[in-house]
């Protein structure tokens, strides 16, 4: 559930050609769900070239890595929503603190109500600028059927 099989995509009976090449090589089964598939191409318009699953030492995967000290973590009430997973959370923080890594986390809400304003949150914590081609980017994922990135993910990252 929430993964994109890369190779589903040829499946797809709508989008243009190139749409459809960017979403065939940014598809991965590494996602877990629809919504970091949306953090991971709003983080990749931003320009912050995202690590989905990154492994880290005492903690496991991370959702998304973003440089050398800041992990993005989306999280929903399905699987975060009782009091085993805040435990685990919250010990993968510290974790992840002793690591000198800063864990982000953000909603399902968050991430999936607006993307941009989850970029440009990211951008304004890590203290790195938004690619000067983002709004144009965003647009373009806005922009795909049935919105919210097209209940998946992509964005086209050249020739916009």
């Amino acid at each position: 559930m929430g993964q994109l099989d890369p190779f589903a995509v040829g499946s797809f009976v709508t989008g243009d050609s190139r749409r459809l090449e960017w979403l065939r090589r940014a598809a991965s089964k590494m996602s877990h769900s629809v919504p970091e598939s949306v953090a991971y191409a709003a983080l990749d318009a931003a320009g912050f070239g995202p690590v989905r699953q990154a492994p880290h030492d005492g903690v496991g995967h991370i959702d998304l890595g973003v440089g050398e000290h800041h992990c993005v973590e989306v999280d929903g009430w399905d699987t975060h929503g009782n009091k085993v997973a805040f435990a685990e959370d919250r010990r993968r923080d510290r974790e992840l603190a002793a690591l000198k890594k800063w864990p982000l986390r953000y909603t399902y809400a968050e991430v999936m109500t607006d993307p941009r304003a989850f970029g440009r949150d990211v951008s304004r914590i890590i203290g790195v600028p938004v690619a000067a081609m983002y709004d144009k980017r965003m647009d373009w994922l806005l922009a795909l059927p049935n919105g919210h990135l097209n209940r998946r993910t992509g964005w086209r990252p050249t020739g916009i």
